[in-house]
């Protein structure tokens, strides 16, 4: 058996898919540098799958809009949003306006020598997110809040924090408190890097 995808992409026996529906999974997050390994057709054909069996997917879709847009689901009363972002995907992989592909969170990385006139020496280096795909995330996040109890994001590889310390509250009134938290508070802290 061969490889017919771009970036050595191996078949897989499509009977195997049954296994996702059958685990009760509820979400998948498809951001994934090899996502599109297989093209538009096979990445559109099992969003499609997924979704008829009432899967839902993040972090992928159709064109930029679909790939960004939260999943919201209901987890004994509190409705939790889910995003998934993409940081490590080949060129052509991320989608945008009218083609289908992973939601970017896209980072550029810079290399500065530590000795300025010695080209080829250890250099200190800074990753920084891409700012219109960090404006698109923020957003997204605002409408993920305004839609949910809670909210969650996942980001391939490249990971951050929007603020320093994200909080995210479950109303005490909430008969059903989050899962190992007896207070009903979910904290999120994330350090930035």
């Amino acid at each position: 058996m061969g490889s017919s995808g771009p970036r050595g992409a191996m078949a897989h026996d499509l009977r195997n898919y049954r296994a996702l529906p059958a685990a009760g999974f509820k979400v998948v997050s498809m951001a994934s540098n090899h996502a599109m390994d297989w093209g538009t057709d096979a990445l559109l054909d099992c969003i499609r799958r997924l979704r008829q069996d009432n899967i839902a997917v993040i972090g992928a879709g159709a064109d930029i809009e679909e790939a960004r847009q939260a999943a919201v689901l209901d987890c004994k009363g509190t409705r939790i949003a889910l995003l998934s972002y993409c940081s490590v995907a080949p060129k052509g992989y991320y989608a945008s306006k009218g083609k289908a592909g992973v939601a970017p969170m896209r980072a550029i990385t810079h290399y500065e020598p530590l000795e300025e006139d010695q080209p080829g020496t250890p250099a200190e280096i800074s990753t920084y997110p891409l700012e219109e795909d960090l404006q698109a995330l923020s957003e997204d996040v605002r409408k993920a809040k305004d839609n949910a109890d809670a909210w969650a994001l996942w980001s391939q590889i490249f990971t951050f924090d929007i603020r320093p310390s994200a909080k995210v509250t479950i109303p005490q009134n909430n008969q059903n408190r989050a899962a190992g938290s007896p207070s009903g508070r979910v904290e999120n802290r994330l350090s930035v890097r």
